[in-house]
């Protein structure tokens, strides 16, 4: 409002021999993009009214009274569209900002907001001398669903466990999809004692949630626990998709109900 009436001041002083709407423009758009369409558009109008008494005080003379008028509810109308159109743009972005970070089949975050978002949590846990739990969850013969019942009935056990482990998990734990079969699950101040029962309690209702479906689908959990984390968050995911890789490795028969759990001092 401030900036709209710094404009109004500056276009009496000018005069109606230069035009001066287009600044008006300014005010509207940073109060669209930060304020929202609702306060871009009650500027707009704003604007228009502060545009037709600049003009009326720079001492225009018109043939008709009603010109002015005219003339401000145009450029006001003018204002308006360009909020409508920001405001459009500014929701967009957004979105795809959200869509980049996030799986489009379970709608948790992926891999991306994993890669970004971990060497931060690891940074804030480190500073607060907390113990950290790295887990990775691997739903095995996935494949084998998808050949025998179709990806359809493959991509509906991946929003199931995806949903299922978010509702498992306790506030302040962190869920990402990193891969085709593959969960991260980050988990801040929990020590390597505290991980292997409650990792195990995890897999436990998810083979519980899994199993109406009547499908051989097999769980594999590996974890990697540090009581001072690491600086280099790579090195706590290198150990635990490690220690995944040696699990499925043991191809254990049906149902795969592997815990795993290392200490890393």
């Amino acid at each position: 409002l401030v900036v709209a009436g710094l404009f109004g001041y500056l276009n009496v002083q000018v005069g109606n021999e230069i035009a001066f709407a287009v600044f008006y423009l300014l005010p509207v758009a940073v109060a669209t993009w930060f304020g929202g369409r609702t306060a871009g558009i009650v500027l707009a109008g704003f604007s228009g009214i502060v545009a037709l008494g600049a003009d009326l005080a720079s001492g225009a003379v018109y043939s008709a009274a009603w010109i002015p008028v005219f003339n401000a509810a145009v450029v006001c109308s003018f204002f308006i569209l360009a909020a409508f159109a920001l405001s459009h743009l500014h929701t967009a972005l957004i979105h795809e900002a959200r869509l980049a970070r996030e799986d489009i089949l379970t709608s948790i975050p992926n891999l991306r907001s994993f890669q970004e978002d971990i060497p931060d949590r690891m940074k804030s846990a480190a500073g607060e001398r907390k113990p950290v739990t790295l887990g990775l969850v691997d739903l095995s013969d996935l494949g084998y669903i998808n050949d025998r019942w179709g990806t359809q009935a493959g991509d509906h056990l991946l929003r199931v466990s995806a949903h299922t482990l978010q509702g498992l998990l306790r506030p302040g734990d962190f869920l990402y999809r990193i891969g085709g079969t593959a969960f991260a699950i980050f988990l801040p101040g929990m020590s390597y004692e505290e991980a292997r029962e409650y990792l195990e309690r995890l897999r436990s209702r998810m083979l519980a949630e899994l199993v109406r479906y009547d499908r051989p689908l097999s769980i594999a959990i590996a974890a990697v626990s540090a009581e001072d984390p690491p600086k280099d968050s790579e090195e706590l995911l290198d150990r635990t998709g490690s220690l995944l890789r040696t699990i499925k490795l043991e191809k254990v028969p049906h149902p795969f109900r592997v815990v795993s759990n290392e200490h890393v001092a």
